[in-house]
């Protein structure tokens, strides 16, 4: 398992062995027009599009394989099977080629978006889609019985992002570090949606032992039936085996309008042209501002935008402000 960053220092980069050393040790950045700056208030996004395939998903794909590994699950002749919504899938996909694996076969639901189906259909052995109404109390669920379905034919595996400790392990290894110390250690808020659970549980955890007046808040959509691929609400869903629930200060509900305008502002505002899950992370903020809450907050930006255009592009025109 991964205990340090990988990624050296900025004045020591040259060439790099190969792009797994590009995982983590992403940027933080302020943002100075989607939240007002104040003397008593910084909000930053922890833009996690720079990793090396271009989500958080990097970490736990890399998490995941690392630890397999290590505990002797992965081995050559094993195929991997994961149910996903899609930035898992083509991070896992990835680097199992990269590192000399078998190509993995996907689970996942029938609106998985366009661009991140390309991508799996380049990197995986074949994509197994559910239809997306297939698992009747928890809807977009059929992609996980539908993996545990290969899990006892022979040399296959199921990482299972939802149920895997690896998951939440690497980013308190790796991301919950780097954002203590890009704050130093004066974070006060950490926003983060929740999908798998294990960001906002591994973050969670670690800068809670940090300090524990630190407010872990989750952001989840209003609605029952979304489009924030990836995202969940807790209430209407299966709660992933990883989440860690006792230590979440606050769960903010976000309505899809809300969140697409939000992101159009940090897109035509801040230059930051992430997806659409990020408008809802950053929509958190605004309630906290709302409120007149004061200290260091930091938001996690999951990926970008380009995996999503054919799907929200049309949402989000009737959000752009006027032409001058």
């Amino acid at each position: 398992m991964m205990t340090e960053h990988t990624r050296p220092p900025l004045k020591h980069r040259g060439i790099y062995n190969n792009i797994t050393e590009l995982i983590g040790d992403t940027p933080l950045v302020r943002l100075n027009h989607v939240i007002e700056p104040k003397k008593d208030r910084i909000a930053c996004a922890k833009l996690e599009f720079f990793n090396p395939v271009g989500s958080i998903k990097d970490r736990t794909a890399f998490g995941m394989i690392t630890g397999a590994i290590e505990d002797g699950d992965l081995k050559p002749e094993t195929t991997c099977v994961e149910p996903t919504s899609g930035n898992t899938g083509v991070a896992l996909s990835v680097f199992l080629n990269l590192l000399g694996y078998k190509k993995p076969v996907i689970t996942s639901g029938e609106q998985i978006p366009a661009g991140k189906k390309a991508l799996l259909t380049l990197t995986t052995s074949s994509m197994d889609l559910s239809p997306d109404d297939a698992c009747p109390r928890f809807p977009g669920e059929g992609a996980i019985a539908a993996a545990f379905g290969y899990k006892n034919l022979p040399d296959h595996m199921v990482p299972y992002q939802y149920g895997n400790r690896h998951n939440p392990e690497i980013h308190f290894q790796t991301t919950g570090p780097e954002i203590w110390a890009q704050t130093a250690g004066k974070i006060t808020h950490f926003i983060s949606g929740v999908g798998t659970g294990g960001t906002i549980t591994g973050v969670g955890r670690y800068l809670k032992e940090k300090n524990p007046e630190i407010r872990i808040i989750s952001v989840e959509p209003s609605e029952q039936s979304h489009e924030f691929y990836g995202l969940r609400n807790t209430e209407y869903t299966m709660k992933p085996e990883i989440y860690d629930e006792s230590i979440i200060d606050e769960k903010i509900l976000v309505d899809s309008d809300d969140a697409y305008r939000t992101l159009v502002e940090m897109i035509c505002r801040e230059g930051i042209v992430a997806g659409p899950s990020s408008g809802m992370t950053v929509y958190g903020m605004k309630v906290l501002e709302e409120r007149g809450e004061k200290g260091l907050w930091v938001a996690i930006v999951a990926d970008e935008f380009f995996r999503y255009t054919n799907e929200i592009l049309r949402k989000l025109r009737k959000f752009l402000p006027p032409t001058p």
